[in-house]
């Protein structure tokens, strides 16, 4: 059997219950960031708000 056929056949999965099950852990990350980003520096706490306003914690997303 073709690989490409066999991958076109299957159906895709839907990775909403991952995300529910990372969820918790997904906001302790986005706050973990957010705490250890806090700088003088101005750009610094901008570059955490953009990351996790971005979902950038959540790539599974």
């Amino acid at each position: 059997m073709d690989v490409a056929i066999a991958a076109a056949a299957r159906p895709k999965g839907d990775v909403d219950a991952l995300v529910r099950l990372a969820q918790t852990d997904m906001a302790a990350v986005d706050a973990l960031i957010l705490d250890r980003m806090q700088s003088d520096v101005p750009i610094i706490p901008k570059l955490a708000e953009h990351l996790v306003s971005a979902g950038a914690s959540g790539c599974v997303r």
